[in-house]
């Protein structure tokens, strides 16, 4: 099998985190029914889980406090890059359900960031 990964990650303002935070959930909800066993979903999609958490002045003592950001992580692990692609386009499709398209989805959450995790989305 071909594993295929999608890991996004942004740090925002703990002040725009509950905006992001509502995009992440509609799109976690759309992936719920349409990875779903009814819709084949086990033949495309591994896993899928989204992370928040504050961002700390130092990772490896909490106690000196937080920055007052929050980092977010998409982390969605495919069978193959055609189940990426199937993924992009029926996201983009989900449009009119949720209001918010793959590209808006990203440039929603970019204009609430300050900036993105090592500056880029990955797709490995």
């Amino acid at each position: 099998m071909e594993i295929k990964c999608i890991n996004l990650g942004y740090v925002v303002a703990d002040e725009k985190a509950a905006h992001v935070e509502e995009i992440f959930k509609k799109h976690a909800e759309w992936m719920n029914g349409f990875y779903s066993s009814e819709n084949d979903g086990e033949s495309h999609l591994i896993s899928a889980y989204f992370t928040k958490s504050p961002e700390f002045t130092d990772p490896t003592d909490p106690s000196k406090g937080t920055t007052g950001n929050t980092i977010f992580t998409i982390n969605e692990r495919f069978t193959s890059i055609e189940s990426i692609q199937r993924h992009l386009e029926n996201a983009s499709q989900n449009a009119k359900q949720t209001k918010v398209t793959q590209p808006d989805m990203l440039a929603n959450i970019k204009a609430q960031c300050c900036l993105p995790v090592r500056g880029r989305a990955y797709l490995c």
